[in-house]
Formats: C-alpha cells, sequence, structure tokens
C-alpha cells in the first residue's frame, strides 16, 4: 500500500494468455522440429528460457510511461 501513495487511479491486468498476445517479429521467427515437420511459431511460445525476460522487458516499457 506504501508503493500506492495516495493515488486514485488503479487497474488489473489479466496475464492468463499474455504470451499467446505477443507476436514475434516476423524476419526472426523460432521454429519446432516435429516428426510432422517444422513448426514456426508466430507468438511468444512457453517454456524458452528468455521469454519470461522478453515478456518482463515488454510490461516494464508499457507501465513505464504511467509512472512518475
Amino acid at each position: 500500500m506504501r508503493k500506492l501513495g495516495g493515488r486514485h487511479r488503479f487497474t488489473t491486468i489479466d496475464f492468463a494468455y499474455a504470451y499467446n498476445q505477443i507476436k514475434l517479429c516476423p524476419t526472426k521467427r523460432l521454429s519446432l522440429s516435429t516428426h510432422r515437420g517444422v513448426l514456426l511459431q508466430n507468438v511468444l511460445p512457453f517454456g524458452i528460457s528468455s521469454s519470461s525476460g522478453y515478456f518482463l522487458n515488454i510490461i516494464d516499457s508499457l507501465t513505464a510511461t504511467y509512472r512518475e
């Protein structure tokens, strides 16, 4: 509550499908090789070690505009 500092605007963010909403750059795609062929990823996949850091950088850049 100390971090709120007497502010009057609050919000919540639903991160249930957040990774699935982050599109990857069309020129740099991730691929998975399976017995059925190669699967190209269009959105940020779960399970890659750098996904969480990439996701947090995006969230930080979005919320930085609202910080004072």
